[in-house]
């Protein structure tokens, strides 16, 4: 348990980082709205290596999220999660924050999923 409060403490972290009100100048303009200043791509290298850290966790751990998941639901989970890395680069493209919004979250609901049963212990075991 040390290690995800560890995680969640560098994820609020980048979190805070990336939400802050910009100060600075935009480093990449991404779209008339959007685009990272200093802090915020922190904030996103911050969050990137917590990701990655889950990823690798989930990879080592595949076996078991496929058996609790099984196969039709982990199948889904990872298109949706595709699908969603899709739509969020044409939110951003397209200034829709809506469509930027819906596939952020459907896609970390998805990862949520896959994270919390691979480190989990039993994590929804039948």
């Amino acid at each position: 348990m040390k290690f995800l409060l560890k995680i969640f403490i560098l994820l609020a972290a980048g979190i805070i980082l990336v939400i802050l009100p910009d100060t600075g100048p935009v480093l990449i303009k991404i779209n008339s709205d959007h685009g990272p200043s200093l802090i915020d791509i922190i904030g996103l290298i911050i969050i990137l290596f917590v990701w990655s850290l889950m990823i690798y966790k989930v990879w080592r751990r595949r076996k078991k999220v496929k058996r609790t998941l099984g196969t039709f639901y982990c199948t889904l989970i990872l298109l949706v999660i595709a699908f969603c890395s899709i739509l969020i680069p044409l939110g951003l493209r397209n200034n829709s924050d809506m469509l930027l919004f819906i596939a952020s979250v459907m896609s970390l609901i998805c990862q949520s999923i896959l994270i919390w049963i691979a480190i989990k212990p039993n994590a929804l075991a039948h």
